[in-house]
């Protein structure tokens, strides 16, 4: 969590406090210190600050900003709308593409414009908020079957090499290891991701 603190000269201030998910709360003051008896003013900045930094998070006049997002450098982005209580509700991925215009995303501000345009005002966007664990594991369905085509694939092209009268015996006991490896992939404690220590099997030179 990270707090952005403007006091005024008036001693009237606003904050803006950034989690570490993305999520922007904003948290407006006047002079009058709230933690005094009523009509008490702030006695000078460094009061306020020290205020505003014993608020606690789940204060409810912490207010959210109802749309957030990150614009990757490919221009891929992922956008959530956030509940008045500061959850989230929806999420909404897009391509690096308008998908009105039907062109390429032209730079990170081209993309920013057209979410705060068309996406805050067109509900056909967006999905039911997931969180990073929830959509893994919804996504790893779908990878595990594209690994299993690969690997299927990979088994179908070699199999030519359990009877080939072209390689000598250590040679086809090289293929049946590969193969062997091949069909116990889905075994893996990281399957079906590289990323979390799938390892695809080495093929024989």
């Amino acid at each position: 969590m990270a707090l952005s603190i403007t006091v005024e000269d008036t001693l009237a201030s606003r904050t803006v406090r950034t989690e570490a998910d993305g999520r922007i709360f904003y948290l407006s003051l006047t002079s009058s210190d709230p933690s005094k008896e009523q009509g008490t003013l702030f006695a000078d900045k460094a009061a306020v600050e020290t205020y505003i930094n014993s608020v606690a998070s789940n204060d409810p006049r912490w207010i959210p900003e109802p749309m957030i997002g990150k614009v990757n450098d490919d221009l891929t982005s992922k956008w959530y709308l956030i509940n008045v209580d500061g959850s989230f509700d929806k999420q909404c991925k897009l391509l690096n593409w308008n998908p009105l215009l039907q062109t390429k995303f032209l730079d990170k501000d081209d993309v920013e414009s057209f979410a705060k345009t068309e996406l805050a005002r067109n509900p056909n966007y967006w999905s039911d908020y997931k969180t990073e664990a929830e959509e893994k594991a919804e996504e790893s369905k779908w990878e595990a079957i594209t690994v299993r085509e690969k690997r299927d694939a990979l088994l179908n092209k070699y199999e030519w090499t359990v009877n080939s009268p072209d390689l000598t015996d250590d040679k086809k006991a090289e293929w049946k290891t590969y193969r062997q490896a091949l069909r116990d992939l889905p075994a893996q404690s990281g399957f079906p991701w590289e990323a979390d220590g799938m390892t695809w099997p080495t093929k024989p030179s």
